[in-house]
C-alpha cells in the first residue's frame, strides 16, 4: 500500500495518514461541503452535548489527567481548538487561568459561553471563525483539539503546534460510538454500513512517535445514560443526513419508525460508553 516505505518512518505515517483521509466519506463531505457541516453544527448546537449522554464526563476525565501529568493548573492558558459547544472547554475553564474556544459555528460558540455561566465561571472567551486564520497575540501554554477533523493530519498537527508554546494535544474517538443509533440509521438511511475505524488514532500515535514526539497516550471508557425527548434526537439526526442529501418524506418515515421501539412518553433512554483517547505531547523545541 506505502510502496517500500519502512513502518518505522515518518513518511510511512504521513501517506498512510493522508490514505486514511482520503477513503473516508465523512472526511470527504467535510472537505467537499463545509458549508452544510457548518450549517448542522449551528442546527444542533443546543442538543450536541445531550446526545452525548453526561455531557461533561469525557471533559472531567481529560482535565484530570492533564492536572496529573503537569501540562494544566491554574496558571496556564488554554486553547481549544473546534470546541463545539464546550465539552472540553468548560471543564477546563474550570481548572484553567483562561480558556479560549475557538470554532467556526455561531450556535456552539453562543453554547459554550451559556454553558460557562451556567457552571459560574467567567474565564472562557470564544473566537468565531476559521482556525487557519487565528493570530494569537502570545502563544498558549496548552492547545487541544477534541474530534476535530482539521487537526487529523501531519499539516494540522503542526497548525496546533504553531499555536502552543509547550503542550499540545488531541482527544480522539476510538472508532466506537457512545450508542448505536447513527449505525442503525445510516445502515438504513444510506443503504449500507457505516465505515469503522480506529486509524485516526492509529495514524496519529505513529506519527508523532516516528517524528521524535513520544505522546503520552491515555484511554478512557466511561459509562453514560441518556434520557432525550424524541423529537429533539429526530431533529439532531434529520439535520445530521441532510449533509448527505439525505431528507423528505422517506427519511422522515424510516426516523420515526425508528424512534416508535425506543420511546417512552415522548423521550429516549438509553446507556451507552464514551470511548476516546488522549494523546498529549509537548511541542519541539518547546
Amino acid at each position: 500500500m506505502i510502496g517500500d516505505k519502512s513502518p518505522g518512518s515518518v513518511d510511512f505515517w504521513c501517506d498512510a495518514w493522508q490514505q486514511v483521509r482520503q477513503s473516508s466519506l465523512l472526511k470527504t463531505t467535510q472537505k467537499a461541503n463545509p458549508e452544510k457541516w457548518l450549517d448542522f453544527y449551528d442546527r444542533v448546537s443546543d442538543i450536541w452535548l445531550e446526545m452525548w449522554g453526561n455531557p461533561w464526563v469525557l471533559g472531567r476525565a481529560v482535565g484530570h489527567a492533564l492536572c496529573q501529568k503537569g501540562d494544566l493548573d491554574q496558571n496556564t492558558r488554554v486553547l481549544d481548538v473546534g470546541s463545539g459547544p464546550g465539552a472540553l472547554a468548560v471543564p477546563l475553564a474550570g481548572l484553567a487561568k483562561q480558556v479560549t474556544a475557538l470554532d467556526n459555528s455561531r450556535g456552539m460558540l453562543r453554547t459554550a459561553q451559556v454553558n460557562a455561566k451556567k457552571h459560574g465561571l467567567s474565564n472562557l472567551e470564544t473566537w468565531w471563525g476559521d482556525w487557519r486564520d487565528y493570530k494569537p497575540l502570545d502563544l498558549y501554554g496548552l492547545v487541544i483539539a477534541g474530534f476535530f477533523p482539521p487537526a487529523m493530519g501531519p499539516d494540522g498537527l503542526g497548525s496546533l503546534e504553531s499555536l502552543s508554546k509547550g503542550a499540545v494535544a488531541l482527544v480522539i474517538g476510538t472508532g466506537s460510538e457512545t450508542v448505536p443509533w447513527r449505525r442503525e440509521l445510516w445502515s438504513r438511511i444510506m443503504d449500507k454500513p457505516l465505515e469503522f475505524s480506529n486509524l485516526h488514532l492509529t495514524c496519529a500515535l505513529n506519527y508523532l512517535l516516528t517524528s521524535g514526539r513520544m505522546p503520552d497516550l491515555r484511554h478512557f471508557s466511561l459509562p453514560v445514560e441518556l434520557d432525550l425527548d424524541k423529537d429533539r434526537v429526530l431533529k439532531y439526526f434529520s439535520s445530521y443526513f441532510k449533509i448527505f442529501g439525505k431528507s423528505g418524506l422517506e427519511v422522515d418515515r424510516i426516523l420515526q419508525d425508528w424512534a416508535a421501539p425506543k420511546t417512552t412518553d415522548g423521550r429516549i433512554k438509553s446507556r451507552g460508553r464514551v470511548e476516546a483517547a488522549l494523546l498529549v505531547w509537548q511541542k519541539p523545541g518547546a
